[in-house]
């Protein structure tokens, strides 16, 4: 069994982003543990990565997004694009019920309707 954690970021139109924070934070560990300069410069990537995905959701008034973190067991990134891709007001309502909130526009998903 592989766990795995991903980042999901989705608007009204559908998914828009998956990062494996897996990988990512398995490469970040390495990068650390290979620098001879004591920085973090590694570790700034994934805040970086953050920081744009909310100043998009930010900035797009058109639309509300959502960031969520989720963990999974034997799922791969297609898996979860197929998955948005079949149902994706079914993968919304699990995200939110399962997932870990990182950022949503609360006043615009007051009135979101997913189709």
């Amino acid at each position: 069994m592989s766990n795995r954690v991903y980042l999901l970021a989705w608007d009204a139109d559908g998914l828009e982003t998956i990062l494996d924070l897996t990988d990512l934070e398995y490469n970040i560990m390495w990068t650390e543990l290979q620098s001879t300069d004591g920085t973090n410069a590694s570790r700034e990537t994934l805040s970086k990565i953050l920081h744009k995905l909310r100043d998009r959701a930010i900035m797009n008034k058109r639309v509300a997004y959502e960031v969520r973190v989720i963990h999974t067991t034997d799922t791969s990134e297609k898996d979860i694009w197929d998955m948005f891709i079949r149902d994706f007001p079914g993968s919304v309502a699990t995200a939110r019920e399962e997932g870990i909130l990182v950022y949503s526009d609360e006043s615009s998903l007051k009135n979101l309707q997913i189709h």
